[in-house]
């Protein structure tokens, strides 16, 4: 295997468990944990803080960026080497939770949860137009759509006389 094959598969592995991490500490601050006191144990002096962390390549680019966005909420993004977004992992203030693809064109899939409780699947068109939705609500009700490129919707199941 060449050397760049091995570092780049290196580089998946720590930004794979850089989002776990990310992940983890919120799952376990609702129960009322504390990641690193359950990383460090009951000292967490050994924890490293920062206002934002971006990993680079061994030329020096940009490949992911932890950080807070102009709200204070935690992003983590990777960057292909093109310098365009491709994936993202984003908490937002009102409790909203998703995971973001990119192609390109922009926004093509999102796996999300809502402040509400509803969980969604979006896959998207070229530059977010058109598409499939796919959610369940926190009560268990589910809801299936399909949206033409205008962002109409031309299917939806169950339908509005199933409501």
């Amino acid at each position: 295997m060449s050397r760049e094959l091995r570092a780049n598969r290196y580089w998946r592995w720590i930004s794979a468990l850089l989002g776990v991490a990310l992940v983890a500490s919120l799952v376990v601050q609702p129960i009322g944990g504390n990641l690193s006191s359950i990383l460090f144990g009951a000292d967490a002096s050994q924890a490293v803080s920062a206002r934002g962390f971006t990993l680079l390549n061994k030329s020096g680019q940009k490949t992911a960026i932890l950080d807070n966005d102009k709200y204070g909420a935690p992003t983590l993004a990777f960057i292909d080497l093109q310098k365009n977004m491709r994936a993202d992992i984003r908490i937002s203030n009102d409790g909203t939770t998703g995971f973001h693809l990119y192609d390109s064109g922009g926004k093509r899939c999102r796996l999300g949860l809502d402040a509400e409780g509803v969980a969604s699947l979006e896959l998207l068109g070229s530059g977010g137009r058109g598409g499939i939705v796919m959610s369940v609500a926190a009560d268990g009700n589910p809801k299936f759509q399909l949206r033409d490129p205008a962002g109409k919707v031309t299917f939806e199941a169950p339908g509005p006389a199933s409501r």
